[in-house]
């Protein structure tokens, strides 16, 4: 009877440590699930940042596309020629002689009635709009178009075409990296003296993004 009281106690406490032992183990086990969910949380809200933030350059990563870039540089093309071989319209009278304005000193001003920009003020925009900051300044300082936010004159210098420069054979974009691409105009070059095809030659414009918006930062003439 002494025996089988003692076996009973011996079993009881095996049990209460066992008991003891599964409860510690689930403990531990919910401790490593709550462990690894704060960490999956975490690593969500850190993805969520990356997101937010890639999101946030991605015009810039990006770039616009080829067509973009290529009606970009058209109109671009349009507004340096006013500086070069397509000067802007100016008056002229009935008989369509120009008409000229003196200007200071100058007797020779002509007025500037072009449909696209009327006053210097809008000159400015445009030439801003489209090309970087020292870009514009050659353009803006080089004399040709002067007045104010009411006037816009321009001083006559046209100058010949390239002839050695003939037709455009392609335009497109031929480079890209994160903040520059490069839209490359490949024209005919031409024998002046007999006027036939010799070759062609490859003009890369640089298209990048600077301050906050994608501007032209190399330029020229394609003839």
């Amino acid at each position: 009877m002494k025996r089988l009281f003692i076996m009973c106690i011996f079993l009881c406490f095996t049990l209460f440590l066992f008991g003891c032992e599964q409860t510690a183990a689930e403990d531990a086990d919910t401790a490593t699930k709550d462990t690894a969910t704060s960490s999956v949380n975490t690593n969500e809200e850190e993805d969520t940042d990356a997101d937010s933030t890639d999101e946030g350059r991605g015009d810039v990563l990006d770039g616009p596309s080829d067509e973009a870039v290529a009606s970009a540089f058209d109109a671009a093309y349009t507004v340096y020629q006013w500086f070069d071989l397509k000067p802007l319209a100016t008056e002229t009278d009935s008989e369509g002689n120009a008409v000229f304005y003196t200007v200071g000193d100058n007797e020779y001003c002509l007025k500037v009635t072009d449909p696209a920009v009327s006053t210097m003020d809008e000159l400015k925009a445009k030439v801003n709009k489209y090309f970087s900051a020292d870009i514009a300044a050659t353009l803006l300082d080089d004399g040709k178009y002067f007045g104010d936010s009411d006037n816009l004159y321009a001083i006559a210098a046209d100058r010949g075409a390239d002839i050695t420069k003939g037709e455009i054979l392609k335009q497109e974009v031929t480079a890209r990296a994160d903040e520059s691409i490069t839209y490359t105009v490949t024209v005919e070059t031409v024998n002046p003296e007999t006027g036939k095809a010799t070759g062609s030659e490859k003009i890369d414009y640089l298209y990048e993004w600077v301050d906050g918006t994608w501007v032209f930062t190399t330029f020229q003439s394609i003839n």
